[in-house]
């Protein structure tokens, strides 16, 4: 402009222009607040209008985070909340809770599971205490879940994927687990399809769920039946090496 300053719109078309002349991507993904939606609909028409690239354009848009009264999540005074300033406050509450733990594992987990598990289009409360709670659908629930099956497989000196299983009939809640684990294909799928992070969330909550469930129900530590044992260290070790990866995707 005549006084030196620039608008969003020909910032955005510059910037395709240079991308396209450096790297020529062949998919534009603007993960951008879903109120910016007409602005990228209004981009992406003018790309195509002057023919800057022939690639595929798409706004990921996501919701905002709000109060406990449900309006947008500021500071007291009025400001943007920061996310150091976040991550302090949840990182001294988990300090204080628990001095053995390690607080700040565990609050990169709630900042990153607590704005994952929600639909991304949807508008959400931040409620530091609901999500630093042991119970409940957290990331604390979860990193605990974890922790629980790898101290039993630590337990005992257990031959990984041994064949000598028993034919015992399964319980209800070891059944259940194996179901939701073999879910996690078309889980998986459906989240990288719809973009949508939210499915893999809720699913490695099912799936923590069910193993506790689990747990519960069953002895699993058996010396005196060595073949159950084995099938149900078994069905642990499925288990956790699904609750790492989906960890590993959502970048918990």
């Amino acid at each position: 402009k005549s006084d030196g300053t620039y608008l969003y719109m020909t910032t955005d078309l510059a910037t395709v222009l240079d991308r396209e002349n450096g790297i020529s991507p062949d998919y534009y993904f603007y993960i951008v607040d879903s109120r910016q939606s007409e602005h990228f609909k209004q981009l992406f028409s003018s790309v195509k209008f002057f023919n800057f690239s022939n690639s595929e354009f798409e706004h990921i848009g996501f919701g905002t985070i709000n109060d406990l009264e449900g309006k947008p999540f500021k500071t007291r005074d009025g400001e943007t909340y920061p996310l150091e300033k976040l991550w302090q406050e949840i990182y001294s509450i988990l300090e204080k809770k628990n001095k053995a733990i390690n607080a700040e594992i565990l609050t990169n987990s709630v900042l990153v599971f607590s704005d994952l598990v929600v639909d991304r289009k949807s508008n959400y409360k931040f409620d530091i205490n609901q999500f630093t709670n042991i119970e409940g659908k957290t990331a604390i629930y979860l990193q605990y879940t974890r922790v629980r099956i790898k101290s039993i497989l630590d337990s005992l000196e257990f031959v990984k994927y041994s064949t000598n299983t028993s034919e015992e009939d399964f319980v209800d809640s070891e059944t259940s687990l194996l179901i939701s684990i073999l879910k996690f294909s078309d889980i998986f799928n459906r989240s990288k399809k719809l973009k949508e992070p939210h499915h893999l969330a809720e699913y490695l909550y099912e799936v923590c769920q069910k193993f506790n469930s689990f747990y519960k129900d069953v002895k699993i530590i058996n010396p005196n039946n060595e073949s159950l044992q084995n099938r149900r260290m078994n069905v642990l070790l499925s288990t956790l090496n699904i609750i790492e990866l989906i960890f590993e995707i959502l970048g918990i």
